[in-house]
């Protein structure tokens, strides 16, 4: 029996009656391939900021050494630690996160990505993970495993609002545009007042020609937000109205803009124009003025502010700010349209066929400009009968 005994003890295992118990022979340098055992036994005690007494395995002490390279701003040593206390202890998810942050910082999102892939591989329904997972499948650009990842959040969680407001985004992005307009639709469901979403899936309707469905969208966003983002929905709102030619309600939303923020050059833009449509030229050309002492190079406000001149008989200044706006802009033809107006007031009919030549080839400009050469030659053999028959 005793013989048996040591044979055993030898081979580094003592049986005990309903008992296994391993017995370690460690070498000098260490033995290779520790097992969890050895990573969680005990090395150093020490006591924690409340005076406290706390154990150390070996695990913490190299988390801990992460930490003070994360501390010291070297990320990249933090990160191999943390992959190494991951190796030996897949369920520290402090040690996962902060590793996720240090390849943020090194912009290696694909790494990090792949660290929480593993995770996701041993705890396949935490839901947490697959979000971190799909965050960093995003920011890496791995766009369609993103879909496939949030997807798999919604299969766990179906009520989860950040992940379909993200599958809005991933499939805008790739081109589905029924398949955002759903997942848009569905965070919005779930969370009434997220108006982000609405204001996105409003401009996905716009972008269609669907002009009712943005307005309708726009109408209930704007409310909703708070600060700036509250005026951008207005704005949006304001320029469906401008789109759909209702610039009745497009001028009182742009009214409201311009007392919130007097400076915005959009904003007076876009008031100038609802009062242009409306017929209200001595209100619009103080607007575009404003515009353009706001933003010297905005071309369309020079462009606009021309037309409304000629509108107040102020042919002058319209041909001065015509050349001024062809200086800062390569949106040359309206400009030259606005140009020729004016000299077509001043009975220059020559001069005015010469700038709307200018402008035929422009694809929104040049039918217009035509017509305009044609009406010149008209008014012009026009001008010289009645001449005729004063004479």
């Amino acid at each position: 029996m005793k013989k048996s005994l040591l044979v055993l003890v030898i081979a580094g295992l003592l049986i005990v009656p309903g008992v296994l118990v391993s017995l370690s022979c460690a070498s000098k340098g260490g033995v290779a391939g520790a097992s969890p055992q050895e990573d969680k036994k005990v090395i150093k005690t020490t006591t924690d900021s409340r005076g406290f007494e706390k154990t150390l395995t070996e695990v913490d002490l190299m988390y801990e050494t992460a930490q003070q390279f994360i501390s010291a701003g070297q990320f990249d040593k933090a990160a191999e630690e943390l992959e190494r206390v991951l190796e030996k202890d897949k369920s520290r998810m402090d040690a996962l996160h902060d590793l996720g942050k240090c390849y943020t910082e090194l912009k290696q999102y694909d790494k990090a990505a792949t660290a929480y892939g593993k995770a996701v591989q041993a705890y396949p329904d935490d839901v947490r993970l697959l979000a971190n997972l799909g965050h960093y499948q995003v920011l890496s650009k791995q766009y369609e495993p993103a879909i496939g990842t949030y997807e798999r959040v919604l299969g766990l969680d179906p009520e989860n609002h950040d992940a379909y407001v993200r599958l809005g985004v991933l499939y805008k992005g790739v081109g589905n545009m029924e398949k955002a307009k759903e997942a848009y639709a569905k965070a919005i469901e779930i969370n009434p007042e997220d108006y982000q979403s609405m204001g996105t899936l409003a401009k996905i309707y716009a972008d269609e020609g669907n002009k009712e469905k943005a307005m309708e969208l726009y109408t209930v966003a704007a409310p909703l937000a708070t600060g700036e983002e509250a005026l951008k929905m207005k704005s949006q709102l304001g320029r469906s109205y401008i789109e759909s030619q209702d610039f009745e309600k497009s001028a009182e939303i742009f009214e409201e803009l311009v007392a919130a923020d007097p400076q915005k050059a959009s904003y007076r833009f876009n008031l100038g124009i609802s009062y242009l449509k409306n017929k209200k030229f001595n209100e619009a050309v103080p607007q575009f003025e404003k515009a353009i002492e706001l933003e010297p190079t905005y071309g369309d406000a020079y462009q606009y502010l021309a037309i409304s001149y000629n509108q107040v008989n102020q042919y002058d200044k319209a041909i001065e700010t015509a050349k001024k706006g062809l200086e800062v802009t390569d949106k040359k033809a309206g400009l030259y349209c606005a140009w020729g107006k004016s000299l077509e007031k001043l009975q220059r009919y020559d001069e005015a066929v010469a700038k709307f030549e200018q402008a035929v080839g422009d694809p929104q400009w040049g039918s217009y400009a035509t017509k305009q050469i044609q009406r010149q030659a008209d008014l012009k053999k026009r001008a010289e009968a009645i001449r005729q028959q004063q004479g």
